[in-house]
């Protein structure tokens, strides 16, 4: 049988390279201890671990996962009892939380060999919490695996990312982004400008057409540049203070701007 990304990995365009490796390490029954998945916010990461820690636990015959085996369903409904999902709790995963992960992995897996940790926003581990990971992924017992995911290698200490096979996401061309943003449904008439400020990362894009259509800071922005045009520049410097307040849909309007000057 043929590696073919499309498989495990029907719902994720792009990324290729890393979707052959991971189906191969599937079907070959060659799964690691540790997996990092780096790369900006929005480039899918989460998507491609999700999916990955699906197949790792699938009981399925062929294809994995195959979607309709007990633990492909569990997982469906976050119910799986081998597979833990550790995200930053107010901006940090300390070591309190690594701890549990531990007498976590510590037990049994209740339904096949497997256990899965995925670790999000792993960077946000405080120095002690990676530190006390470290014995996990220098001794790691069979069948226990875990799946970080950062912006980078580098936000790491060296002795945790050294121990996992690193992968890094980078973001998608104009072409796999409007075959994207078909798949999502987007307008056509919407796909030029989504695909120029999402700047190829999908999770950008889902969340732009998420937002209202008459954005009022977007409408705003508009305004904006026609002042501008008409030598009125006052309007700027009020804009700016209130893209400022909005965080990163205010940053990625105010790089729109950017690119139209």
């Amino acid at each position: 049988m043929t590696n073919n990304p499309k498989t495990m990995f029907n719902n994720i365009i792009g990324q290729d390279q890393i979707k052959i490796a991971l189906t191969g390490a599937i079907k070959r029954n060659e799964v690691g201890h540790a997996y990092l998945f780096a790369g900006p916010g929005g480039s899918g990461k989460r998507t491609i671990a999700e999916t990955f820690a699906r197949a790792i636990l699938c009981t399925g015959e062929e294809e994995k996962p195959c979607g309709v085996c007990k633990s492909c369903l569990l997982t469906q409904k976050h119910h799986h009892p081998d597979l833990m999902h550790v995200v930053p709790d107010k901006g940090n995963i300390k070591i309190e939380t690594v701890r549990e992960m531990m007498r976590y992995f510590a037990d049994v897996p209740r339904l096949e060999h497997n256990r899965v940790i995925i670790i999000e926003n792993s960077s946000r581990m405080t120095v002690q919490a990676q530190n006390a990971l470290l014995k996990s992924l220098e001794e790691p017992e069979p069948g226990h695996v875990f799946i970080l995911t950062a912006e980078s290698a580098g936000a790491l200490l060296p002795t945790i990312a050294s121990r996992c096979q690193c992968f890094k996401l980078t973001p998608l061309n104009d072409t796999q982004m409007t075959a994207f943003l078909k798949e999502k449904g987007c307008p056509s008439d919407r796909v030029p400008a989504v695909i120029e400020e999402s700047e190829g990362l999908p999770g950008h894009a889902c969340q732009m057409m998420e937002e209202d259509t008459h954005d009022p800071l977007r409408d705003l922005a508009v305004s904006v540049i026609d002042d501008i045009q008409k030598g009125k520049r006052s309007s700027l410097f009020d804009f700016a203070e209130k893209a400022a307040s909005e965080d990163d849909r205010g940053i990625g309007i105010m790089k729109h701007l950017l690119r139209f000057f």
